[in-house]
């Protein structure tokens, strides 16, 4: 059996152009963090262009919306997957900070070829994701569009914080440049 990962094992190891302690971090609503972790979502639907060249590990958000409150990325998930939402499993992201995830490439709307991912959307830029980790425990975490920044000092401080048995407050994100 796989060891679970912990923030204090995989956080060091995390950096971007030489900028250390902070965690890139993709903001998703909890449908999509679910597909991500538990369903093999490999693309990530982006319209706009700022996104394309993001590269490298970013921690998973899911947004605080419940699952349930979501109707049409619920009918888009299960139009995509072919499965029924598993609402349990997915509010259980909701308001966290729950993994990471790679993003290894990006296929651009403006070059037409797209992903041949079933879970690519026409008309929208792909960033191809792999290797998604839940990592425990899940972070209560203030949300923003997309593209966030978290304290990794915040994140470690949180996760001691919860296995102790304390109920941590909500870390907040960072604007960096």
């Amino acid at each position: 059996m796989a060891k679970k990962l912990e923030w204090e094992d995989v956080l060091p190891r995390i950096s971007y152009d030489g900028l250390t302690g902070y965690l890139k971090t993709i903001s998703y609503r909890a449908i999509w963090n679910a597909a991500i972790a538990y369903d093999g979502k490999d693309i990530e639907n982006r319209s706009g262009d700022s996104y394309n060249k993001l590269r490298g590990t970013f921690g998973m958000h899911a947004s605080a919306m419940p699952p349930h409150r979501d109707i049409a990325n619920i009918a888009d998930y299960e139009r995509i997957s072919g499965k029924k939402l598993d609402f349990e499993r997915a509010a259980a992201l909701c308001g966290k900070l729950v993994g990471v995830v790679d993003i290894i490439d990006c296929f651009e709307k403006k070059d037409g070829k797209g992903s041949d991912s079933y879970w690519a959307e026409p008309g929208y830029n792909h960033l191809v994701l792999a290797r998604p980790r839940l990592i425990y425990p899940f972070i209560p975490a203030s949300g923003g569009t997309f593209l966030i920044n978290y304290s990794q000092q915040d994140i470690i401080k949180a996760a001691k914080a919860i296995k102790r048995g304390e109920e941590p407050a909500q870390i907040r994100h960072h604007h960096l440049k």
